[in-house]
């Protein structure tokens, strides 16, 4: 059993209508009841929203994390990294309609020998219809 605490600092920022940036830092710090041993890992994000019409929205996302401990087997660092498109492509016979496609990429490195890195590439495309 472990307990963790977490601390994060984030903003958002609105240059201009349409463009939110959404920059952040985190740090969690994790201990094993069990063994004693203590993992810190920091990280660091970022976010780009950007709805240049209001049935368009693009959103970025992209973090990295290092996990650092006293268990060696504990070590490893984390790259996420996300876009995601929302269209509502609006009313028919069937309802309002709506597509969603998003794309995630996350590559988690062990510092151990004994794991080797772990890439991962999921894709979803998402057709909604509302009142059907």
């Amino acid at each position: 059993q472990n307990d963790a605490f977490i601390n994060v600092l984030s903003i958002a920022y609105h240059p201009m209508s349409f463009l939110t940036i959404e920059p952040g830092l985190s740090v969690k710090k994790e201990w094993d009841r069990n063994t004693g041993s203590r993992t810190d890992t920091p990280s660091a994000g970022f976010a780009l929203i950007c709805s240049p019409d209001r049935d368009l929205q693009f959103t970025s996302r992209a973090s990295y994390a290092r996990g650092v401990s006293e268990d060696p087997l504990k070590e490893n660092s984390t790259l996420n990294t996300s876009a995601l498109l929302n269209w509502k492509i609006g009313k028919s016979f069937l309802g309002e309609q709506s597509l969603s496609v998003q794309v995630e990429y996350k590559h988690v490195a062990q510092t151990s020998a004994l794991n080797s890195s772990q890439p991962n590439l999921t894709g979803l495309v998402q057709w909604k219809v509302a009142g059907f």
